[in-house]
């Protein structure tokens, strides 16, 4: 298995910043599926690393950019508006992570 995590980019929007990981059956694996496209949506932070090393990174995204996903969750694309319900059971999803 080989782990690589990601850090958003800005071209993702609400997402930018946000750490995240994959796990691939092979380096040969993740390098076909690397391509321009994932490079614009998704950057490299570590390869081949353990999946503790992938969870402590992860667990550094900044809170502000898991708030700001939150709200764009639970934020209707077409009205604007927040449906708060939702927001909450965002919130409550950051909480179950243990990073608010």
């Amino acid at each position: 298995m080989y782990n690589v995590a990601f850090r958003y980019t800005a071209k993702t929007g609400a997402h930018r910043g946000v750490c995240t990981w994959t796990t691939f059956e092979s380096k040969e694996e993740f390098d076909n599926w690397y391509t321009d496209e994932h490079r614009e949506r998704e950057e490299v932070i570590a390869k081949g690393v353990s999946n503790e090393t992938c969870i402590e990174l992860t667990r550094q995204t900044p809170l502000s950019s898991r708030l700001r996903v939150a709200l764009h969750n639970s934020t209707n694309s077409e009205t604007g508006e927040t449906n708060e319900f939702i927001f909450g059971l965002e919130i409550e999803k950051l909480k179950m992570l243990g990073v608010i």
